[in-house]
């Protein structure tokens, strides 16, 4: 149980990671789109003088041209980047959404572990008190009795180690489909 809390913990630790990053990766993105629509207004400010510029010597023509050809290979490559950026973005909050499903199964995990062992502390409490009947010559049909109780609750124990378990495989498998674990649990309960 102790090293599912501290798993439970890392994966926090992660998750708050990634949405910092995540945050950071947006605020460039940000920043990317303005500079990439500064670059456009340049060079559309840039096509109008040359347009304009009829009196303009070939040379200062030519390095206009220039200018507007570095500028639109700056806007490219900022726009790469910034797809770049999208792709990262998404890829980290798919990231979060799994690290959130898992930190949600170990919770539950937990939950059901600490309810198998109050169950086995009530369990063993009622053996002892079995047992002590017994010592003080309590009769065969109490202690038969008691014994069907204890039999009972080792079936109801069963059937929560049995889902405790199928949980902890869920787990360690990321292919098992939510759905399954959803429909184990609801069988499992519903028998107990």
């Amino acid at each position: 149980m102790e090293e599912l809390q501290q798993s439970n913990q890392e994966l926090h630790e992660v998750v708050s990671q990634l949405a910092e990053s995540n945050r950071n990766f947006e605020q460039r993105l940000y920043t990317l789109e303005r500079v990439i629509g500064i670059q456009e207004e340049r060079i559309r400010f840039l096509e109008e003088e040359l347009n304009n510029a009829i009196e303009l010597s070939k040379q200062d023509k030519e390095e206009l041209i220039e200018e507007i050809s570095k500028l639109k290979r700056i806007v490219r490559q900022l726009e790469e980047e910034n797809k770049k950026k999208d792709k990262e973005i998404s890829n980290k909050d798919r990231l979060i959404s799994e690290f959130d499903e898992h930190l949600l199964c170990q919770n539950f995990a937990l939950a059901l572990l600490r309810y198998r062992d109050r169950l086995e502390l009530r369990n063993t409490q009622e053996a002892l008190q079995n047992a002590q009947a017994w010592n003080f010559g309590e009769n065969e049909s109490d202690s038969d009795e008691n014994s069907l109780d204890l039999h009972n609750s080792d079936n109801n124990m069963a059937t929560i180690a049995e889902l405790a378990d199928a949980i902890d495989r869920s787990l360690n498998d990321t292919t098992i489909c939510r759905t399954v674990l959803t429909n184990q649990i609801k069988r499992s309960t519903r028998s107990i």
